[in-house]
């Protein structure tokens, strides 16, 4: 019973996420990665997720090459269906803040080098920089 409730809200975790437009790969586990890019956005993303009640794993270099940052997302069986959706409505938000939602890998990074980050007193926002590639 525990596995059952477990995988399904892997799935609906898994769901929710491919659903809202971020990347992931294929779901294998009930660990979730979820491609972020850049340090800088992993690092605002996860404070602000930290702040609305949520707790990820945070992967950046040396762990996996520089600008390739993920993050690390887990599912119990212990959460509720509205747990779940909370989660993948907020790390939506957040995703789509910082202009990640519906891009490939390649289109993340790119966002990433040109995305200025900047401290206020409510919380992390994310700006894109007027420069052309």
């Amino acid at each position: 019973e525990h596995r059952e409730r477990l995988w399904a809200n892997a799935r609906r975790l898994w769901t929710g996420l491919r659903d809202a437009g971020l990347c992931l790969p294929a779901l294998e586990s009930p660990i979730l990665p979820v491609f972020v890019g850049h340090e800088p956005v992993l690092w605002a993303i996860s404070r602000e997720l930290f702040a609305a009640g949520l707790k990820c794993g945070n992967v950046s270099y040396p762990a996996v090459p520089r600008g390739e940052s993920i993050l690390r997302l887990s599912v119990s069986s212990r959460h509720t269906a509205e747990d779940v959706d909370r989660a993948v409505e907020t790390i939506a938000g957040l995703a789509g803040r910082f202009g990640i939602l519906n891009l490939s890998q390649a289109e993340i990074r790119k966002v990433g080098r040109h995305l200025r980050l900047d401290d206020a007193p409510q919380g992390v926002t994310a700006q894109r920089e007027a420069a052309e590639d």
